[in-house]
C-alpha cells in the first residue's frame, strides 16, 4: 500500500470495539447495519430517561422509514442482546456504554465512505483518467516485486513479514482495520526483494497520483474486504521460497482493488457530469 496522504476522520485505536470475528473470515472492515438500526442508536444518543418503541416508530416514520411497533420491539430485542442498549424500568431503552461505541465506530466508518466518495467526485478527469492504467502497471511491477522476494527474502525478512502480518490482523477490529500495518507489509516486500529500481519504480508512479495512492491506504472502502488474507498469502508464499505462487497472489491482490475502483468510478460521478444533471436555477425567457 502507499504512503497515506489523504485527510480522513481520525479516531483513537484501542478505544472502540467490535464483534470478534472468526480467523478465516475477518474480511468486513465495514460495519453491517441496517438504516433503521443505525437510526434507532442515533435517537437514543445522548437520552438518560429512555425512549420508547412508539417513539422510535414515529422518529423512523420521519425519516421515511415505515415499520411497525412490533418491528421496532424486535430491534430493541436483537440491540439489547448484543448489549448495546438496556431497558430502564417501562421509559424505553437507553444506550450503553458498548453501544455508544458502536455509535462512534459505525459514525466512523461512514465518514471514511464520505471522504472517499468526496475525493472520487472532486478530482480532475485526467486524474480519474489515470487511475486504471496506473494501477496495472502498479500490478505488473509489485507482482514482480513479490516474485523476486520469494526467490531472495532471507530468514530475518521473512519472519518481519510475519510478525507484519500478524500485528495487522490484531489491528483489523480496530476503526484504521490495519491499514499502517498492510502499508508497511509492503514496504517489507520491497526491500525483500534487492532491486532498488523496481521500488523507485513503484515510488514514481504512486507520486503520479496522489488520490490513488491515498485510497490504495484506504484500500478496504471501497473494496469492502480487508488486505489481511491476501498479505497472509503472500507471506506463506514467500516463507516457502514459492515465486509463482507469490506472483499471482500479488496480481489477485491488485485485482480485487482494480475491479473495486472501476465499479467506483462508475457508482460516483465527477463533479462537472454532477453539475451536468443538476438543472439550471436561472429563470427562462
Amino acid at each position: 500500500m502507499g504512503t497515506r496522504n489523504g485527510e480522513i476522520p481520525q479516531l483513537e485505536t484501542g478505544s472502540y470495539h467490535r464483534r470478534t470475528r472468526r480467523e478465516s473470515n475477518l474480511e468486513t472492515p465495514r460495519i453491517t447495519i441496517s438504516r433503521s438500526v443505525a437510526l434507532v442508536l442515533e435517537r437514543l444518543d445522548g437520552i438518560a430517561d429512555g425512549v420508547g418503541s412508539g417513539t422510535l416508530q414515529l422518529y423512523l416514520r420521519d425519516q421515511g422509514i415505515a415499520v411497525s411497533q412490533p418491528t421496532v420491539g424486535r430491534i430493541l430485542r436483537e440491540l439489547d442482546h448484543e448489549q448495546l442498549t438496556v431497558k430502564v424500568s417501562n421509559r424505553g431503552r437507553v444506550l450503553t456504554e458498548k453501544g455508544r461505541q458502536r455509535l462512534e465506530l459505525l459514525r466512523y466508518d461512514n465518514a471514511r465512505h464520505q471522504w472517499a466518495d468526496e475525493l472520487m467526485s472532486h478530482l480532475e478527469p485526467s486524474s480519474r483518467a489515470d487511475f486504471l492504467p496506473l494501477l496495472k502497471a502498479l500490478s505488473v511491477i509489485e507482482s514482480e516485486i513479490a516474485r523476486l522476494a520469494a526467490e531472495r527474502a532471507t530468514d530475518d525478512q521473512v519472519q518481519e513479514m510475519h510478525v507484519s502480518v500478524e500485528t495487522q490482523r490484531k489491528n483489523l477490529e480496530e476503526p484504521t482495520h490495519g491499514a499502517q500495518q498492510g502499508t508497511d507489509f509492503h514496504h517489507l516486500l520491497g526491500n525483500a526483494c534487492g532491486n532498488r529500481f523496481l521500488q523507485l519504480a513503484k515510488s514514481v508512479l504512486w507520486d503520479a497520483n496522489p488520490a490513488l495512492r491515498d485510497l490504495w491506504y484506504e484500500a478496504n472502502i471501497i473494496t469492502g474486504d480487508s488486505s489481511y488474507p491476501a498479505h497472509r498469502r503472500l507471506a506463506q508464499a514467500i516463507a516457502a521460497h514459492d515465486p509463482r505462487t507469490a506472483q499471482r497472489t500479488m496480481r489477485d491482490h491488485f485485482a480485487v482493488f482494480t475491479r473495486a475502483v472501476e465499479k467506483y468510478l462508475q457508482h460516483v460521478p465527477a463533479e462537472e457530469e454532477v453539475a451536468a444533471m443538476t438543472p439550471s436555477t436561472r429563470p427562462h425567457g
